[in-house]
């Protein structure tokens, strides 16, 4: 069963969505490092958001289902600071 509280930061760019589960002490680093880095392949940030995973399913329902929180949390548990990425779906 999914973790509730656990929190994501998602950026979208232009071709891909980069989903991260975050800690709440992170929370702010997460933040800033999605709004100054560039995405992959060096795309442009379009939008992004931090949350909850049914804030996040409700912010963006065409991007996310729920096996890609679910591919985070796994690269969470290997290592905090990776991140899943996946092409958009709503192209």
């Amino acid at each position: 069963m999914a973790d509730e509280s656990a929190l994501y930061v998602c950026g979208v760019y232009e071709t891909c969505v980069v989903l991260g589960r975050i800690s709440q002490m992170n929370k702010p680093r997460a933040e800033m490092l999605v709004q100054r880095l560039p995405g992959p392949d060096g795309e442009q940030l379009q939008t992004w958001q931090t949350g909850t995973r049914v804030r996040l399913l409700a912010t963006f329902p065409k991007l996310l289902a729920d096996d890609k929180f679910d591919d985070a949390d796994e690269a969470y548990q290997v290592n905090p600071k990776h991140q899943v990425e996946f092409e958009r779906t709503d192209q």
